[in-house]
Parts: C-alpha cells; structure tokens; sequence
C-alpha cells in the first residue's frame, strides 16, 4: 500500500550499538515542553535534553497525525556537514527493540520539514516512545544507531491509540482533462474501512506566481463514494487555466479516529502544467 508525502515505509531495523568508539554522557530525561494536549488532540509530545550533545542540531514543530499514523516536525542543523551522514531512530519505553531510519541521501540536508511513520508498542499501547537524531561519518557502512552521537529528540504518548480508527492513501492523479486542457482533473482513492474520513478537500495554488491561493473544493464523503472500504473520486474540479503556468493541488482530509476529530491532514500534492 502506498504512503505518500515521498517518503516510503520505515524499513530497516537496527539494535542498539555497541560501543562504536565514540564517548558521550546523555542525559535522556524529558523538559517541559508539551506541544499538543492530550485532551485536545489525544497525544503529547515532550522534548528530551543532553548533556554535551555530539552535533548542535534543534527538532521543533512536532505534529502527530494519530489517523495517519504520521509524525511531522522540523530539524535544523547548526554544524551540518556532508561528511557525516542522519539518522532517526525509536525507543520503545517498555522494550530493547529499537527501529532505525536513516535519511537518505537524496533527502540529506542541513534542515527541512520531515515524515516519519507513527510507531508504538502494541503489547503496551499506553507506554511512550522516543524518537532521536544521531549521526555517523559518511564512510561508515552502518543500519543501526550510535547511541553516543544521539543529539536530539522527543518523547511522545499517544492516547488510546490501539482503539483509535486509521486511513491509508492509496493513489492520486491530477491531470487536464480530456474535453479541455485548460481544465483540471482529479482522480483519488484512500482506503477508509471503517469509514472515519468525513470530507475531502483538495486546495489549487499558482506554483510558478509564488504558490498562491486560486480556489479550494470540498467534497463532502458520502455513501456513493465509498466501495469496498474505499473512497474513490473522479471529477473535474477546476476551470480555465492560464497556459504556460504550473499548477499545484494538495489533498486534505478531515474526519473522526472513533475518539478524536482531525481537520485537515495534507495526504497528497501532485502539480501540472496548463
């Protein structure tokens, strides 16, 4: 099944190193930000501190898409370097088992808006999970993490997460339609068995002008849209495109896990030229 967003499935695991010949002492112990209430949007999110961390890198903007099973937020690197390749890697509160994502090289950077999957412990749903940020030389051949050279990270306890319903995007398409090219077509499927995504709204922006705002439509979910625990749409939608211009569509849903509402979660952006 397809995820978007252009990142793919959190696949490669790795155990806690041993050693790596690096020494740092860290202190793993959270601070005192809490960036989403728990009686607003179900989840809590703390940001841990180091002492003396190996790379001066900040984690902020921490936004968690229970429904999506999603995790956002922004890194910065102060003292970034090529010569060192990125890493995320989890810690479960309750077992050894830790998941390591390392940033590809494509996506390798000095800052930027990034995804992870929303991970957690199914035997202990209520137990919290850590996200940190280390790194390794670029030389190095490496699929697990090194304890000492993590320099940043968050805490974060989702509530009641295994009673809390989710979606999968499947596909989408934006294209001219075949009657006029001037017009813009839509095709869309999301996996929603159990129904909880309730409307659908796809934002049109001027990409070559600076991105800016021409039109918005909202496509309320109903029972004609839905087949086989799927939600499936193809419509024109938008009308009269100035040629020579690109064009960008991004894809929001909104609904109810069963719990808790969620407004607006960006799950697709696709982008033409009229």
């Amino acid at each position: 099944m397809k995820k978007i967003l252009l990142f793919g499935l959190i696949a490669l695991i790795g155990l806690i190193s041993q050693g790596c010949g690096l020494t740092k002492t860290t202190d793993t112990t959270t601070t005192q930000t809490t960036l989403s209430p728990l009686e607003l949007q179900g989840y809590t999110v703390e940001m841990m501190s180091y002492d003396a961390p190996l790379f001066d890198v900040e984690i902020t903007d921490v936004v968690i898409e229970v429904a999506y099973r999603k995790i956002h937020f922004h890194y910065e690197i102060h003292d970034y370097s090529s010569m060192y390749d990125y890493y995320f890697v989890y810690g479960y509160e309750s077992k050894t088992f830790r998941p390591f994502h390392p940033i590809s090289s494509r996506d390798k950077k000095a800052s930027g808006d990034y995804t992870l999957d929303l991970l957690y412990d199914e035997d202990h749903p209520d137990k919290s999970v850590t996200i940190e940020m280390g790194r390794y030389s670029e030389s190095a051949v490496i699929n697990e993490e090194r304890p000492a050279s993590n320099s940043a990270g968050f805490r974060y306890v989702i509530n009641q997460i295994q009673n809390r319903n989710l979606f999968e995007d499947d596909y989408f398409y934006f294209f001219h339609d075949p009657i006029d090219p001037l017009d813009g077509k839509v095709e869309l499927g999301v996996d929603d068995e159990d129904s909880i995504i309730t409307s659908i709204k796809f934002v049109l922006t001027d990409y070559t002008n600076g991105n800016v705002f021409v039109a918005q439509s909202i496509k309320p979910v109903d029972s004609t849209m839905r087949i086989d625990g799927k939600i499936i749409l193809s419509e024109t939608l938008f009308f009269d495109f100035t040629s020579g211009v690109r064009y960008q569509v991004v894809v929001y849903v909104s609904g109810n896990d069963g719990l808790y509402d969620f407004v607006d979660i960006p799950i697709e952006i696709k982008q033409l030229v009229a």
